[in-house]
């Protein structure tokens, strides 16, 4: 049952609270998560799930009922999850804790986040988005926030941002369905004359998904909210919790396509929003010197590619976008992390120890960094290649001229990077004292940089001819 899998999440959470010192909830988080890796990844799993389509829970058909619906952009997604779970959580297992303080909360907090956002990608109807969201959100904030000082008010500004936004999606959701009588996705969209209060009920939805995701101007909470994440959270929140509202909001926009339900207005504004994060988010990269700081606004940025994918309905660029970010963004958050918990390296200035400290995060910093500039044969350059595509094929030149500046702007403060990495001269020699746990990861992921950018475009072209 399709349930199983974001159940598998929930389970191992509860045993992390109830975990001891004899099984402790480390290992008992990376065993479900494992457990969900496999459900995820079993023989025909995908092929079962789009054969039958839609399930209802307890036997209760739509509008009814709770349905789940299995459709290739949703289990893309929870997939991407329960990779990035398993191996965030491999990650922050391997991060000493400061405190002789147990860390059943964390791993049982970060289990039911990462089965919210399975569940969020999987629920056809908008209510249960809703219940979903607002369940990740109050996770995430506990994640971000947990037992640091620093992160203290940065993380209230998430949830500030996040409430304000559940409440904006809850008022949308209500209008939809006094319009309609359901809040069924499937049904909503063969409505034959959809009425004001929906496409206004949708505007809300939307509006809330933007700020869940920091689209521009929507950006207030994350540079400060990822720049101050402790190290133990960089596995997960800065890799996929921004993706899920963009799934939902990808899910919609294509429903709304089909029934055109005031989508022109935002076929219109997503671009424009989406060129506008990437332009702010990579000149404010430039600017920084912290290296947290640096990767949140290039996140902010990417997100603005993946908004542009969602307003000109891009499916195989905007999925490769997710995914190659995702993963991309793992690799580097996890690299810096370790940084700055082992060798105490936060800043560009520091990076000059860094190739005889760790040769190995050396070329993760490498190979990400070529893939967010575009360059190929990497996952990055084949997002980009196929947003310029879509774009050039609705004679959108001024999308196409942003996501070639995207290119240059990334290059810009990734050189600075690498210069200090690669081209400073320090010949002390220095040992790591960087464990070889942090490393298998960190080394994965990066190497699927490389991977997806020769398979992911088969894979997704495949999908496409599923959905």
């Amino acid at each position: 049952m399709i349930f199983a899998i974001p159940l598998s999440f929930f389970v191992g959470a509860v045993f992390c609270i109830l975990a001891n010192k004899k099984i402790t909830a480390k290992k008992i988080a990376i065993t479900f998560a494992l457990i969900n890796f496999a459900l995820c990844f079993q023989g025909n799993f995908v092929n079962n799930l789009l054969a039958k389509g839609s399930f209802g829970l307890g036997g209760w058909t739509p509008p009814y009922g709770i349905e789940f619906f299995a459709e290739p952009i949703g289990l893309t997604f929870v997939c991407l999850v329960s990779m990035i779970g398993f191996f965030g959580l491999m990650y922050a297992g391997a991060i000493p804790s400061k405190s002789k303080q147990n860390n059943n909360l964390f791993f049982a907090l970060t289990l039911f986040l990462l089965g919210a956002l399975q569940a969020i990608s999987l629920s056809g109807d908008l209510f249960n988005i809703y219940v979903w969201l607002e369940l990740s959100s109050i996770c995430a904030f506990a994640i971000m926030g947990y037992r640091t000082k620093e992160g203290a008010f940065a993380t209230f500004n998430y949830l500030l941002a996040a409430g304000v936004a559940g409440v904006i999606f809850l008022l949308g959701t209500g209008l939809v369905y006094g319009a309609s009588g359901t809040l069924n996705l499937a049904q909503i969209s063969t409505l034959p004359n959809p009425g004001q209060s929906i496409s206004s009920g949708f505007a809300l939805i939307i509006t809330s998904l933007l700020i869940k995701m920091a689209l521009t101007p929507f950006h207030f909470w994350l540079p400060d909210a990822y720049g101050n994440s402790p190290t133990k959270t960089l596995g997960v929140i800065p890799a996929i919790v921004t993706k899920a509202p963009a799934i939902i909001l990808f899910k919609i926009a294509l429903q709304l396509h089909q029934n055109q339900i005031n989508w022109i207005a935002f076929e219109f504004f997503l671009p424009l929003m989406g060129a506008g994060a990437v332009i702010y988010g990579s000149l404010m990269a430039v600017k920084q010197a912290k290296l947290k700081k640096i990767l949140a606004y290039s996140s902010i940025a990417q997100l603005g590619l993946v908004a542009i994918g969602i307003g000109i309905l891009d499916v195989k660029g905007t999925l490769i976008q997710i995914i190659a970010h995702s993963v991309v963004k793992f690799s580097l958050f996890c690299s810096v992390g370790a940084l700055e918990h082992f060798a105490n390296i936060k800043t560009i200035d520091e990076l000059k120890s860094t190739f005889q400290k760790s040769p190995i995060l050396s070329w993760v910093f490498i190979i990400c960094g070529f893939s967010l500039a575009g360059i190929p044969p990497f996952a990055g350059f084949f997002a980009k290649y196929y947003l310029v595509v879509s774009s050039l094929e609705k004679n959108n030149f001024f999308i196409v001229a942003v996501i070639l500046l995207s290119s240059l702007l990334t290059a810009g403060y990734f050189l600075k990077i690498l210069e200090n990495i690669v081209f400073t001269k320090y010949t002390k020699k220095l040992k790591s004292l960087i464990p070889k746990t942090i490393y298998f990861p960190i080394v994965f992921n990066c190497s699927l940089v490389i991977i997806f950018g020769i398979f992911l475009p088969k894979l997704i072209s495949a999908l496409e001819g599923l959905a």
